[in-house]
């Protein structure tokens, strides 16, 4: 699969290859082209023109297994996934259900991999951040069932608008930092040749300093596409 024609976030300089291709081969990218490369004769290709790719979001804290009814994990892993998160790690909760979402969403499921494992904070966060302090994203926190987006997108714009980084560093945490975070960078937090296919697009630029992060159009999880238009939300009964 060719993903043709958005520009493509290098998560290291924070700069844009405009009309870029992304080379999907099952499950890995097998290469980033620019657009004076040719893609193969024989890839099927996915017009993404006008969308900005970055590699999939990462959420390092979070309890998507907190006990029964199972159905509510499975509400969190499907709004994750269709707003852009590709993988996140559970910090503690029962773990038969951790279990279970693991090894359905590696089968394909919805839902971003499980890997085991307010104003204080805003204020915390910005003086960790001018000293130099690297930020991983992790929520520890649901949106509410209602809401039909991540709670690590709200994390994304507290980041950006209470602790002051910049949007590069801003996508780095929940990218490349977070990977590292998990001990998953061989594997994820940026698009090159080699790693997994997760790539999160949105409609407009992530990196504007105003830039909604709500706008995911496509999430792609291991070659894999979850097209937002296509995502249906069941708040389960929480009585």
């Amino acid at each position: 699969m060719a993903y043709r024609g958005s520009s493509i976030l290098d998560i290291s300089s924070g700069e844009l290859l405009d009309g870029a291709t992304i080379l999907v081969r099952g499950e890995r990218i097998e290469a980033v082209l620019t657009p004076d490369d040719a893609i193969p004769a024989e890839a099927l290709v996915q017009d993404t023109s006008g969308f900005y790719a970055v590699p999939g979001l990462i959420d390092v804290h979070q309890h998507y297994a907190v006990g029964p009814p199972v159905e509510f994990a499975l509400m969190m892993a499907n709004r994750a996934i269709y707003g852009g998160v590709t993988s996140a790690r559970d910090m503690t909760g029962d773990t038969r259900i951790i279990a279970y979402l693991a090894r359905q969403t590696l089968l394909g499921e919805n839902g971003p991999p499980i890997y085991c494992s307010t104003d204080l904070a805003a204020h915390v966060a910005a003086q960790a951040h001018r000293a130099g302090v690297r930020f991983a994203t992790g929520t520890d926190a649901w949106a509410p069932v209602d809401e039909e987006w991540p709670a690590l997108l709200h994390e994304l714009e507290l980041l950006r608008d209470r602790a002051g980084m910049a949007p590069i560093d801003v996508l780095r945490a929940a990218t490349v930092n977070a990977a590292e975070a998990i001990g998953r960078e061989s594997e994820e937090g940026r698009l090159e040749a080699g790693k997994l296919a997760n790539i999160t697009f949105f409609s407009t630029d992530p990196l504007a300093l105003d830039a909604d992060f709500r706008t995911v159009v496509l999430t792609v999880k291991r070659g894999q596409q979850y097209w937002r238009e296509n995502f249906v939300h069941v708040a389960p009964d929480t009585r």
